[in-house]
């Protein structure tokens, strides 16, 4: 045989040695990645599916919120003297009606809501129904709901008759320096007539609609809730009386009212954002306004004694409430 064919014949060998190892090599390492690919896949899905078996066991997401906000509604009163009637019984003669501020203060609130298993993924907000309830503790108490300044003169120079209602309003005699009465001169009055909201408190059902937007998550609150409050009416009562020739007489009463409850209903909504996520904890930022619609109108009152009797002391508070207020939430979701 020809050495030179020999050569070929050996060079094509091993050509096709050499080929037949890559092709093998590459058919084993497709094989090493399919099974690699494989397991990866089997992988990702049994992470997907513990994630959704843990969000179908997380059917609740607890959060507790605080926030602090402002409370404004319209107050009134009306202060009168029960005085004897001459024959027996009582009169009421009411002070001229003189206008007190409005009820206007601020409130630390506190916030608990239940995210229920109800939800609408289907949809493109994701709404979920939440139960709420809390409480809000007022900063201010014992707003003025009528202020009485009143002063009366007995025969002013140059008149021959007393300032009307000087009698009504003011003691005729004082006590003289050697114990004999002296006829009063002048007297002026002071009368507070005040309420008190101790607290306030409210529960009901809203929804949750989350919007994704800058990376985050913004929230729409709107919710349905009962509301009830507890009020009181307290006043005071002060009248310095002055005669000549005799110290002056200083008088000076408060009372307290029972509490009354309100019942209403109240419509609220609040805004948040997702600021800050570590582990099964979820913080947020909320603004909310609320307005609420009283039903019941309980008389609030308190009655103190004077000199010349009792004096009464009434108060009504309007049924219509407004707030806004902003805070923080805390919420846990579960995740890890």
């Amino acid at each position: 045989m020809n050495p030179l064919d020999l050569n070929k014949n050996f060079g094509l060998l091993a050509v096709a040695i050499v080929a037949a190892f890559t092709m093998s090599a590459s058919a084993a390492a497709r094989d090493t990645d399919a099974e690699y690919e494989e397991e990866y896949s089997a992988q990702e899905a049994a992470i997907r599916e513990a994630r959704a078996s843990r969000d179908e066991t997380l059917a609740f997401m607890p959060s507790l919120a605080m926030s602090w906000g402002s409370y404004n509604q319209s107050i009134s009163g009306t202060t009168s003297q029960l005085l004897p009637d001459g024959m027996g019984g009582t009169q009421t003669i009411a002070f001229e009606r003189v206008a007190g501020d409005s009820l206007i203060t601020e409130y630390f609130q506190f916030t608990g809501r239940l995210h229920t298993p109800l939800k609408l993924d289907n949809l493109p907000t994701k709404p979920r129904l939440f139960l709420s309830g809390g409480v809000q503790i007022p900063l201010a108490s014992g707003l003025i709901a009528e202020r009485i300044d009143a002063t009366f003169t007995r025969r002013p120079p140059g008149q021959t008759f007393d300032t009307p209602n000087y009698t009504d309003n003011c003691p005729d005699v004082l006590p003289g320096p050697s114990g004999a009465d002296i006829p009063s001169n002048e007297c002026s009055m002071k009368i507070r007539n005040r309420v008190s909201i101790d607290a306030m408190w409210f529960a009901g059902l809203g929804v949750d609609l989350t919007i994704p937007a800058f990376d985050t998550n913004f929230h729409i609150m709107p919710a349905v809730e009962y509301y009830g409050l507890s009020v009181q009416t307290f006043g005071e009562f002060d009248r310095t009386t002055t005669g000549r020739l005799a110290n002056d007489l200083v008088e000076s009463t408060s009372t307290v009212g029972d509490a009354e409850l309100y019942h209403g209903v109240s419509v609220s909504l609040a805004v948040g954002v997702d600021v800050f996520e570590e582990g099964p904890w979820l913080w947020s930022m909320f603004l909310q306004g609320r307005t609420v619609f009283l039903l019941n109108e309980p008389g609030i009152s308190a009655t103190g004694d004077t000199a010349f009797g009792q004096i009464r002391y009434d108060s009504a508070i309007d049924d219509l409430i407004f707030q806004g207020s902003g805070g923080f939430q805390i919420q846990y979701t579960g995740k890890d």
